[in-house]
């Protein structure tokens, strides 16, 4: 289990990492030597069959083929069939997921501002000039309605009201004004508007067109559990394994339908890291989950929600003549300071050096084709709704012989 045990088969078997560093500290003052061994089975130890009989290194133990193991978590079911040393960690077990991959950016155009925004503005477009329409034509200060010689019909058309407000929010000014006071006070505070959206629509944009935003889905366990078409990896014979196999309500009970064996906790990294399905996690020890999501940043992160906590320590057979000796080392160990420096050298204080699961994981690029693609496909699309409409306006006039004029929309 990486980082308490590094089993390096192109050495001879040759362990490293935390445990052996402490096992290391107890060997050279009880002055013994040891055989490391893997069990049969590869498991760490679970009941078989709801029996006293475990698997794994626990059952090692129980057969007596094995007089010490290292690390495991303090269970009661454990503790029913061996004795436990000092514990001298504390750990949980966690979610470790595959980072999804980036959305699109081809729409980051229009991520300043929320769907409902943007259907805001395209009302107003439309319920604005209707307004400022009315306005005039009831105001008896038009100069329509007051009959002036300079008077004429663009001050009460909704036409022209309707490409005035359109032309003033994409900022390319009008040619028309109203003349009464009423509606050029509803047009000022248009304009006062758009020039609000736009400052804040600029001022985000160059973020949005030059960031990629993967969203982290996965924070707890209940957003897992929420989503039962995932996969869940589980090292069998493991303290989670157990609780998810003995739970019967909550959301333990619920990963039963979606947990999938795996043979160790490297194999459960491995496997996630290797998979082609996205809708997969791996649930396992914190601290093996952290050692690769800092292996792997860019691909995997740790969620944020720790459960399950539990002691560490090493089990011996009942009654072990040494356990007297080992725990007085241990203690001795932990009293001044050996066991604290070990666990900073192998398991850092921070959650995660590369990613968190608090937000997303962002990535900063040039802006490319694809961050302007957005922008590019709108236009193109107003280009083919203007050639439909000339092909409406040959329709009517060489189809149908009738004069623009009597067309409703002219």
């Amino acid at each position: 289990v990486r980082p308490y045990v590094i089993y390096d088969e192109n050495t001879y078997g040759k362990v490293t990492g935390h445990a052996e560093d402490v096992l290391n500290i107890v060997r050279e003052n009880l002055n013994f030597s040891t055989i490391v061994l893997k069990p049969p089975d590869g498991q760490f130890g679970a009941p078989i069959n709801g029996t006293q009989r475990f698997s794994g290194c626990i059952g090692e133990l129980q057969n007596g083929k094995a007089d010490l193991a290292v690390v495991f978590a303090v269970t009661n079911l454990r503790y029913a069939v061996v004795d436990y040393l000092d514990d001298y960690l504390y750990s949980s077990n966690n979610i470790l997921v595959r980072i999804p991959p980036p959305a699109s950016k081809i729409w980051n155009v229009f991520t300043p501002m929320t769907l409902q925004v943007w259907l805001l503005l395209a009302a107003s477009i439309f319920i604005v000039p209707f307004i400022i329409y009315l306005l005039a034509l009831f105001s008896p200060f038009s100069v329509w309605n007051l009959k002036l010689s300079f008077a004429f019909a663009d001050e009460v058309w909704y036409k022209e009201y309707l490409w005035s407000t359109i032309g003033s929010f994409l900022q390319q000014g009008q040619d028309f004004y109203p003349f009464a006071m009423s509606p050029r006070t509803v047009m000022v505070f248009w304009w006062l508007l758009t020039v609000i959206i736009f400052g804040a629509y600029t001022g985000d944009l160059t973020a949005h067109l030059a960031t990629s935003v993967s969203s982290l889905t996965i924070r707890t366990l209940e957003d897992l559990v929420s989503m039962p078409y995932y996969t869940a990896l589980v090292p069998r014979g493991t303290n989670i394994h157990t609780a998810i196999d003995m739970a019967t309500s909550g959301p333990m009970f619920q990963l039963k339908s979606m947990t999938v064996l795996v043979q160790s906790h490297e194999d459960c990294a491995r496997k996630l890291l290797a998979s082609t399905n996205p809708y997969t996690v791996c649930i396992a020890d914190q601290k093996s989950n952290l050692y690769f999501a800092n292996q792997f940043c860019e691909e995997m992160y740790v969620a944020d929600e720790y459960f399950n906590f539990y002691y560490l320590a090493w089990p011996v057979p009942k009654d072990a003549f040494y356990a007297d000796a080992m725990n007085l080392i241990i203690r001795r160990a932990k009293e001044n300071g050996l066991v604290d420096m070990l666990r900073l050298k192998y398991f850092p204080t921070s959650s995660s050096e590369c990613s968190s699961a608090q937000g997303g994981i962002s990535d900063a690029e040039p802006i490319n084709l694809e961050g302007i693609g957005g922008s590019c496909l709108v236009p193109g699309v107003l280009y083919l709704i203007g050639l439909l409409i000339l092909l409406l306006e040959l329709f009517w006039t060489a189809c149908l012989n009738k004069d623009p004029l009597q067309c409703v929309l002219f």
